[in-house]
């Protein structure tokens, strides 16, 4: 049974991890070298980890509370810090 939350509160950029990882192994099954063996983790070798993954974050609640509260009139749309805990929630917890 899977959860239905994650553990640790953190986000990315989108969901570009796998098709990254399968452009870049599929440019390097193109290149001719010899000392690579044809595994699936090549790309590893060759391709730089940050171009597959530009950014990850970690927002815990109390520091987007702490947020929160320093910059009210940047969330207008969630009045009560109850509206501001789900959408911190539905952001950086929810799968």
């Amino acid at each position: 049974m899977s959860r239905s939350y994650k553990k640790h509160p953190w986000n990315a950029d989108g969901n570009y991890a796998k098709s990254g990882k399968k452009f870049a192994q599929k440019k390097v099954r193109h290149l001719d070298i010899d000392y690579l063996p044809p595994k699936g983790n090549t790309y590893k070798k060759v391709y730089e980890q940050y171009d597959i993954r530009d950014w990850v974050y970690r927002w815990t609640w109390e520091e987007a509370l702490k947020w929160y509260r320093q910059h009210p009139d940047q969330y207008k749309e969630y009045p009560t810090e109850k509206d501001f805990y789900h959408y911190w929630f539905r952001l950086m917890k929810a799968k």
